[in-house]
């Protein structure tokens, strides 16, 4: 664990791709020279559920890193963020996330412990738990199936949004459904 590490020039690079200014996360969780996921504390006053600056800030390291989740704490909250997709400001703050108070933190043990525990960081134990099916063959898709899929995302997108207008509100959010529904869907 690293603390208060500046980010190198390539994640700095991406996250200006974002318009992040963020450069500093609180904690580097590393496995040597790698870094395997971030975590940033908050003061008390910060509702890390509810906090869209706190998201971003955390999902962009996570992003820029291509670590697969950070983590936000301020002690009375922990949040998991899934930091595979690219972060927006305008993202709800708890899209992509497992929230906890510190009264569930025991009856979530199973899940803090495979997100926190060191040698499950270290072994590339988040990867697994984050890991969408890699389709084998060649590298490239043909453009029959890419449009077919893109074909099929547009489907989904849009009765998604039919039978859940309310829900789903904005662009990165209809994204993420789609690519968590596409992850379940091949996996």
């Amino acid at each position: 664990v690293l603390q208060e590490r500046v980010l190198n020039n390539q994640q700095v690079k991406k996250l200006r791709e974002i318009s992040s200014t963020h450069k500093k996360p609180d904690y580097t969780l590393m496995n040597g020279t790698n870094i395997k996921s971030f975590l940033d504390a908050k003061s008390l006053d910060v509702n890390i559920f509810t906090s869209k600056g706190t998201a971003f800030q955390i999902r962009s390291y996570g992003w820029s890193a291509q670590c697969p989740c950070a983590f936000v704490s301020n002690f009375e909250q922990l949040v998991i963020y899934d930091t595979r997709f690219v972060p927006s400001p305008e993202q709800s703050a708890d899209m992509g996330t497992k929230q906890y108070f510190i009264d569930e933190y025991v009856d979530n043990f199973d899940v803090l412990f495979d997100h926190l525990w060191h040698d499950n960081i270290c072994s590339n134990h988040l990867e697994q738990l984050y890991k969408t099916k890699v389709i084998e063959g060649n590298n490239q898709l043909d453009s029959h199936f890419m449009l077919m899929l893109s074909d099929f995302r547009i489907k989904l997108a849009k009765r998604l949004v039919e039978l859940n207008p309310d829900v789903i509100n904005n662009d990165s959010l209809l994204n993420y459904y789609v690519q968590v529904i596409l992850d379940l869907l091949f996996s």
